[in-house]
């Protein structure tokens, strides 16, 4: 059990600097129409109800995290990344299901 613990500490003092310098040379991902969304808005629903819809940048601006709230249903939100330089998103919908869809490369 010793030599187990020992072996876990070696291999993290190894990776976790690494991985820090790894994540140092990699660039916030270019998320193109979607930055200008950064901040608070307002509008109607089709029922003409009020609701809010909030962007937030998140993980050194990895990550896109948008929250809308109307006012008398659960908040939604929906979180934009990139994964392997093809932006995703997962949206965590108020009927419980986290539906995730990825943009095709376009010209």
């Amino acid at each position: 059990m010793k030599w187990l613990i020992l072996l876990s500490l070696i291999l993290l003092t190894v990776v976790m600097p690494a991985q820090r310098a790894l994540a140092d040379n990699q660039h916030a991902p270019d998320f193109g129409p979607l930055a200008s969304l950064s901040g608070e808005w307002q509008g109607k629903d089709p029922e003409g109800k009020p609701m809010t819809l909030s962007c937030h940048w998140t993980g050194d601006g990895t990550s896109l995290v948008e929250t809308m709230a109307k006012s008398d249903k659960p908040v939604m939100t929906t979180i934009h990344h990139v994964d392997k330089n093809r932006l995703m998103l997962t949206h965590y919908c108020k009927l419980g299901s986290q539906p995730r869809m990825r943009a095709e490369s376009g010209s």
